[in-house]
């Protein structure tokens, strides 16, 4: 099944909300917001979620962490 969500990644309620009702992820794309604080969240509820076999997270855009227009940490 292929899913596609639209919410506020930042919210660690949305996840611990949507996670239960997804179960184990096989493919998990993060191409959502661009502030560390999202994708740092995203990775920390989802990861765990991901088939530790043969599952796959990606994250695009990491490289933004690095740029002062997206940091939120100093």
């Amino acid at each position: 099944m292929v899913s596609a969500v639209r919410q506020y990644q930042a919210s660690p309620e949305f996840w611990d909300n949507l996670l239960p009702e997804i179960g184990q992820i096989d493919v998990l794309i993060d191409d959502g917001g661009h502030d560390m604080d999202q994708q740092t969240v995203t990775f920390e509820k989802a990861f765990p979620k991901v088939n530790p076999v043969d599952g796959v997270f990606i994250c695009e855009d990491c490289h933004t962490s690095y740029w002062a227009a997206y940091r939120d940490w100093e």
